[in-house]
């Protein structure tokens, strides 16, 4: 358990992809918060 957080949390800082991850991170709080209209 502890390995797969330590890769959750160290592998986007090695990523060549940082805006791949941004976005993954993005869209998680975006579903753990209500929609909000966007214009």
């Amino acid at each position: 358990m502890v390995q797969l957080v330590q890769m959750v949390l160290f592998f986007p800082l090695t990523s060549t992809y940082p805006g791949f991850w941004f976005a993954l991170a993005t869209d998680a709080c975006d579903e753990a918060e209500p929609p909000v209209a966007r214009d």
